[in-house]
């Protein structure tokens, strides 16, 4: 829909990486670029959120959302994502710099900035004039927050909210060099900013994990030729219905369909037409 996602599949077996025009190479433990790989191996949360450049796109930096794959026994079968080019959201940021002359930047948990909209030269606030002495009351906060620090003679006032979903702080930021009254228009105005901004931020990262999410719960209980549920989703409903009926101290019947000479018609009309039988009866 937004022309800005990317998908991916690293097997743990051959340690092959797929992407939509095939194997785009073999991960290395030694080879920097494949550290996340090995990383999200071991990974304890369902996902992670971090910012890479993606070499199946001419090295576009992107932001990738990494799942581990398990097996029904819990064992790893690689790591599979999506990811949203990050050029797409830094044009969003420099729109609002050009309406409303504010920086919009993104920082991670180490005061990197990770996000901006393209003429923001700060990579890091620890080694900004006034940020850095704030630093640590920015990297710590977890609700919104108002700063304000002074940078080459000028007042800079700062909105920083932390969003949980990205593990990231949104600063807005805005150099105040006008009459004391302006200034609670400015905060405001900010906060506004800050609205919108993380509620399109959001909206994406929703877009991209809970539908990724549900896409994979289907396959994972959906037989793909007839649609039906497969073995997996089978033993689940038994499962639950067994204990069900044990509760209720109710009856339970299973019934068993079969198809007569289901192999002669594979033998006499190959397995397209075998195919198309399966559907048809399901």
């Amino acid at each position: 829909n937004y022309g800005a996602f990317t998908s991916f599949l690293v097997s743990e077996k051959s340690r092959r990486y797929y992407q939509a025009k095939g194997v785009l190479k073999t991960v290395h433990p030694d080879e920097v670029r494949d550290a996340w790989y090995f990383r999200v191996r071991t990974l304890k949360e369902d996902y992670e959120i971090n910012v890479d450049p993606d070499m199946a796109n001419a090295d576009s930096l992107t932001i990738f959302i990494n799942y581990r794959v398990l097996d029904y026994h819990g064992h790893l079968l690689g790591a599979t994502g999506v990811g949203l080019r990050v050029d797409a959201v830094s044009r969003l940021l420099h729109d609002y710099r050009a309406r409303f002359g504010r920086s919009v930047y993104l920082l991670d948990a180490n005061g990197k900035v990770m996000l901006a909209d393209g003429t923001y030269a700060i990579s890091d606030i620890h080694q900004v004039e006034g940020l850095a002495d704030i630093a640590a009351q920015i990297l710590t906060s977890r609700d919104s927050a108002r700063f304000q620090y002074h940078k080459e003679g000028a007042t800079h006032l700062l909105n920083v909210r932390y969003i949980p979903d990205l593990k990231w702080f949104l600063c807005v930021e805005k150099v105040e060099d006008e009459a004391l009254g302006e200034i609670r228009q400015t905060l405001w105005l900010n906060l506004a900013i800050f609205a919108v901004v993380t509620a399109t931020i959001l909206t994406l990262v929703s877009i991209t994990v809970h539908r990724y999410h549900h896409r994979m719960l289907t396959l994972a209980v959906t037989d793909s030729l007839t649609g039906l549920f497969n073995r997996r989703a089978f033993d689940l409903h038994l499962e639950q219905g067994i204990e069900e009926a044990r509760r209720k101290r109710q009856p339970l019947a299973a019934i068993m369909i079969d198809i007569d000479h289901f192999k002669r018609i594979n033998d006499e009309h190959g397995h397209l037409a075998g195919d198309q039988v399966l559907q048809k009866v399901s």
